[in-house]
C-alpha cells in the first residue's frame, strides 16, 4: 500500500534533516503547500546560526519533499525566544522562507556549498523574513550551506 502524503512527508525529514526532534509537518493538499515549523533546541544557537538553519532546512528537507507528489511550495518557520516589549518571554518566528518548487528546482545546491545563499534566497523566494532582532545580529558573510544535500 502507497505512503500518504504525510507519511512521505515525515520519511522525508528523517532523510533530510535526520531528526524529529521540534519538528512540525502540515500539508495542505489543496494548495500543495507543506510547511516545515522548526523549534531548534540548542540554547546556544546565535542568530547568524539560526538563519543558517533555516536555510539549510529549507534546501535538505526541500530536496526530499519537492519529489513528493502533490507538493508544490515550501514554507520552512524556525522558531525562536524573544522577549516583547514589556518584558515578557514570547516564541515567534525568528525566520520564515516559502519558495515554490519550480524556484526550487533551479538551483544546483551541490554547487553552493560554502557560499552565501542570503541574496539569492532573498531574490528569488516568495517569502524571505528574518526577525528584527536576529537580523541585527547576523553575519550575512557566514551563510552558506555547509553540505552537500
Amino acid at each position: 500500500q502507497p505512503l500518504t502524503t504525510m507519511e512521505s512527508l515525515w520519511l522525508a525529514v528523517d532523510e533530510g534533516l535526520d531528526t524529529r526532534k521540534g519538528i512540525e509537518v502540515a500539508f495542505e493538499e489543496a494548495t500543495g503547500l507543506v510547511t516545515l515549523t522548526d523549534k531548534p533546541a540548542n540554547p546556544y544557537m546565535d542568530s547568524t546560526m539560526t538563519v543558517r538553519h533555516a536555510q539549510s532546512d529549507l534546501v535538505y528537507f526541500g530536496q526530499k519533499a519537492f519529489t513528493i507528489e502533490g507538493v508544490e511550495t515550501l514554507a520552512v518557520v524556525v522558531l525562536g525566544d524573544f522577549t516583547d516589549k514589556y518584558g515578557n518571554e514570547i516564541v515567534d518566528d525568528a525566520v520564515r522562507i516559502t519558495i515554490n518548487k519550480d524556484q526550487f528546482q533551479k538551483y544546483k545546491w551541490e554547487n553552493l556549498v560554502g557560499l552565501s545563499l542570503e541574496q539569492q534566497l532573498a531574490e528569488s523566494t516568495d517569502e524571505y523574513y528574518v526577525h528584527p532582532a536576529v537580523l541585527l545580529e547576523v553575519n550575512p558573510s557566514k551563510l552558506h550551506l555547509e553540505t552537500a544535500p
